[in-house]
């Protein structure tokens, strides 16, 4: 399998919600076509009602679609739980009843991977995202921030292709950003991962992405698709940075978030 070909192909996808259909001029998104690379890190923008939860919901199919429209590559759909989608809830991604670390462990112990490999890989996990002072707690008694470091952790434990981060760092302070934002850096650019953040927030798709796509009106298309060239930690102050960042804000000066 190339690995440079498209992790998936968006062709010419219609979909409205029903209770809000009238007729075809009523679809929130009309023959919308998009591809994503595999192992880049995209941040997917576009104000409040642009449709960028929902077109991360209809990729990781927890919306119904023409089957025809949204085509993964093979390689990543081996396992059901290649594409992974993380809502802002983090309780949903969890189990309240284990421990942080059993937590992580427990989806590699129902894939059958071995003791050592289990403890290799969760200790990984709970020192990239700062959770080993918490491996033992449960998450009814952890921080918001905490809880979201969990949800990530748990959900990256097994390797997935694909993970699909809906508005997760919205409500998160700066330091429990960065700490996620580190960890799934490191991760991606070891394992080749796809990662497909969902934000409105501009500071949070710089700091991240190799690519950041804009979307909006209705029916949705793309306003604006831009490279990020910039190599990691990024420098806000920067000129490079700056430069990145200004088409970005031309499409934000037009109102279009």
């Amino acid at each position: 399998m190339n690995p440079a070909a498209p992790a998936v192909v968006v062709e010419r996808l219609s979909f409205g919600y029903k209770s809000k259909l009238v007729d075809d001029h009523d679809l929130l998104f009309r023959d919308f076509s998009l591809k994503l690379m595999a192992g880049q890190f995209v941040a997917l923008m576009g104000g409040s009602g642009s449709g960028k939860s929902t077109f991360a919901k209809l990729l990781a199919g927890t919306l119904t679609h023409e089957p025809a429209a949204i085509t993964w590559r093979t390689d990543f759909t081996d396992r059901l739980s290649d594409i992974v989608y993380i809502d802002q809830a983090p309780m949903n991604a969890v189990f309240p009843w284990h421990s942080i670390r059993k937590n992580i462990m427990w989806p590699l112990e129902s894939l059958g991977w071995n003791k050592t490999e289990i403890d290799s890989r969760t200790d990984e996990l709970l020192e990239l995202f700062g959770l080993q002072h918490l491996a033992n707690s449960f998450p009814a008694h952890v921080s918001g921030g905490e809880l979201q470091r969990l949800a990530v952790a748990r959900s990256l434990s097994w390797k997935p292709k694909c993970l699909i981060l809906d508005e997760n760092f919205s409500m998160l302070d700066r330091r429990t950003k960065d700490v996620i934002t580190h960890g799934l850096r490191q991760l991606s650019t070891r394992g080749q991962m796809t990662i497909l953040l969902i934000t409105h927030n501009l500071s949070d798709a710089m700091a991240l992405a190799d690519r950041c796509i804009i979307i909006g009106q209705r029916p949705v298309r793309v306003l604006g698709d831009f490279s990020v060239p910039l190599a990691f930690p990024r420098n806000e102050e920067s000129r490079e940075y700056q430069e990145a960042q200004e088409p970005l804000i031309e499409i934000l000066r037009h109102g279009h978030l």
